[in-house]
């Protein structure tokens, strides 16, 4: 029997006409424990986001456009049916629809007081319908569901986190008082604000540092609940800052207890439907409001930030001589005197892990690397991974001639960082240079384009400046422009985002921020471009004013850029292969150029179409390029210095 049918088998013993599964966990975070992938081991699809919705007759995936083309790839079609939408308007619709006016199940811990809020105002006779079942059907299924690996937490010293722990709690206080009143409690379930605010970090998350745990702050202590154990000496910092620490089991009585009569403030994005009852049940008032750490954590501070800047200068180096070893296989790859390299996606992965593990402070990567070529560029969130027991493995071949697209990065003590190049190993196709320029041009009008800091620099208007040269050929891509990115915490760190769709708590841009840029485009079957930077926001001088009243008492803010790896602008070959080799005189000769205006030689080598590019463009590249080799040429070897320099000559 599949596990779809014992699912419904359970379903009717509990009288519900629908379950809801979805890919979060206790805390609504987006990359969750291998035991709290639920959703994937229901359905096969392993897309980090998602929701099952399942009933008697029908199960559906819904997913954003980020991961369909994955979808389509890993859901049995036989059982499953994808519904290619993001937007929690069709889910509900569905939901009414499916399950008629019937009961609604769903386990109350994995959802979060706005989700259910939404459920609440969408479904007619939702309080009726919609159960919380506390014992999950799909805990039941699950015989092998992994446990939780309860990593030792680690205590970041303040020579990585910049403030301690009790100046952050008497921060955290004192806008808890001036926003709800003297003796406010605030219930923290985000698992890196919980990080953040405490200095600790954890191991239960792949790819992120942490641990699985919730945190309730009072007047004057506070207190941590975590199945992970605390060395010796992180109990006795804790306890010097009035933090106790309690299994992670015991949340739901201490919260009983401790929040009897008092006022509690939650935050309805990440505080589970069940915690909050439980509050609602004993507190004298439950407010929901965006956690005041969600916004201190996203502006670092200046030691936070240098860390960040020496985390990137090191994984840029790691990255420059992977780009150089890649450089390398693509000119064996075409060489006449030489057996040919034969080349995967995982190998591209393995080689970067050793590159980056060479760097200090390196603890891992930060999220499963995206290494796509050709036609698997096209699949936004595509991974490289080997077989297993219930997937089959994928590990497309890097020939002489494919595109591909290497998004990866690193987690390190002073910094998480997040990169995105796209190469070609050999001859671009003139479609492929068009979407590449188009691409870039996104890229760079975000990084050159300074903004007033009057209250209203959203992620949405930077969002179409990246969207612009792809839409005037009718071009577009389906996800955000940017995220914001955590200090040695997630890669995706909420509130700051790019993206063309505001959300309740989005904040506008400010300096200390740090967030990606990375427009792109996919071609589905074909390929698919991104290229990506992290980027601080950072104090500028204001633009040249036409008038001078016009930037009187006005102050200006820009995006420079933290990565520091070249973008592909010249091919890496020795020769073309729609070149012949001149032994005479050593010269490349090439069939005549397309651009006039352009040297064939250069013409021929280009990845960019110059022509598209703007004079502005081309001096911001150029920049960007020397700044590039001024800064990593004195950190690297001979050989490597030098290909970094040809690499980075300007246009």
């Amino acid at each position: 029997m599949t596990t779809l049918a014992q699912l419904r088998q359970l379903m009717a013993l509990q009288n519900l006409q629908a379950y809801i599964v979805p890919s979060s966990d206790e805390h609504s975070s987006e990359y969750v424990a291998e035991g709290d992938k639920k959703r994937e081991f229901l359905s096969g699809f392993r897309g980090s986001a998602g929701t099952a919705l399942v009933t008697q007759t029908n199960a559906l995936i819904y997913t954003d456009s980020r991961y369909w083309l994955q979808a389509e790839k890993e859901l049995d079609k036989r059982n499953w049916e994808l519904c290619r939408t993001g937007s929690p308007i069709h889910f509900l619709t569905d939901v009414n629809a499916f399950s008629a006016s019937g009961r609604i199940g769903l386990n109350p811990n994995l959802f979060s007081v706005e989700s259910i809020d939404r459920m609440m105002e969408s479904l007619p006779n939702a309080r009726q319908r919609i159960v919380g079942v506390e014992n999950d059907l799909i805990d039941q299924l699950w015989a092998t569901r992994p446990r939780y690996p309860n990593t030792p937490l680690l205590d970041l010293g303040l020579e990585f986190s910049g403030v301690s722990c009790a100046d952050k709690l008497a921060r955290v206080r004192a806008q808890l008082a001036r926003r709800h009143g003297a003796g406010a409690m605030l219930f923290v379930s985000a698992l890196d604000e919980v990080m953040w605010v405490l200095n600790i970090r954890g191991g239960d998350i792949p790819y992120s540092p942490l641990a699985r745990a919730h945190l309730l702050i009072g007047p004057t202590s506070a207190h941590l609940f975590t199945d992970s154990p605390a060395p010796v000496a992180l109990q006795s910092r804790l306890a010097s800052d009035s933090v106790q620490i309690h299994p992670y089991g015991e949340v739901a009585a201490a919260l009983s207890q401790l929040c009897q009569g008092q006022l509690v403030v939650i935050d309805p994005s990440s505080c589970s439907w069940a915690s909050c009852s439980i509050l609602s049940g004993v507190a004298a008032g439950v407010q929901s409001a965006p956690s005041p750490i969600g916004p201190m954590k996203a502006v670092k501070n200046d030691v936070e930030m240098a860390g960040m800047k020496r985390a990137h200068t090191r994984d840029s180096v790691a990255l420059v001589r992977f780009l150089h070893w890649l450089d390398n296989q693509a000119a064996a790859m075409h060489s006449r005197t030489a057996a040919p390299p034969q080349l995967h996606e995982m190998d591209l992965c393995e080689r970067l892990v050793a590159f980056r593990a060479q760097g200090q402070y390196w603890q891992g990567e930060s999220f499963a690397p995206i290494v796509a070529a050709d036609a698997h560029g096209a699949i936004v969130h595509y991974e490289p991974h080997p077989a297993t027991d219930t997937m089959p493995a994928e590990n497309g071949p890097v020939g002489p001639e494919s595109m591909v697209l290497i998004d990866t990065g690193g987690q390190y003590l002073d910094g998480t960082t997040d990169v995105t190049r796209t190469v070609h190993m050999g001859q671009p196709s003139d479609l492929q240079r068009e979407v590449f320029t188009r691409v870039l041009k996104g890229f760079l009008a975000i990084h050159s384009t300074p903004f007033p800091l009057r209250g209203y620099a959203s992620g949405s208007m930077f969002d179409t400046l990246a969207r612009q040269a792809l839409w005037r050929v009718g071009l577009d891509y389906g996800h955000g422009t940017g995220h914001g990115v955590g200090h040695f915490l997630g890669v995706h760190e909420h509130p700051p985002r790019i993206s063309p769709r505001l959300q309740p708590g989005d904040m506008v841009l400010e300096p200390g921020m740090v967030v990606t840029v990375e427009p792109g485009c996919y071609l589905e079957g074909r390929f698919g471009v991104r290229i990506e930077n992290l980027v601080r926001v950072d104090a500028a001088p204001g633009p040249l004013a036409l008038l001078a009243e016009s930037s009187e008492g006005c102050r200006w803010a820009q995006m420079l850029p933290l990565t520091l790896v070249p973008i592909q602008v010249r091919l890496p070959l020795p020769f073309a292969p729609a070149c012949r080799h001149s032994p005479e005189c050593g010269e490349l000769v090439v069939p005549p150029s397309r651009h006039p205006d352009l040297p064939a030689t250069v013409a021929q080598r280009r990845m960019i179409k110059v022509e598209l590019l703007s004079g502005e463009e081309r001096d911001w590249l150029n920049g960007y390029h020397r700044a590039i080799a001024e800064t990593l040429c004195p950190l690297l070897e001979p050989a490597v210095a030098e290909w970094l320099r040809k690499e980075t000559e300007p246009l």
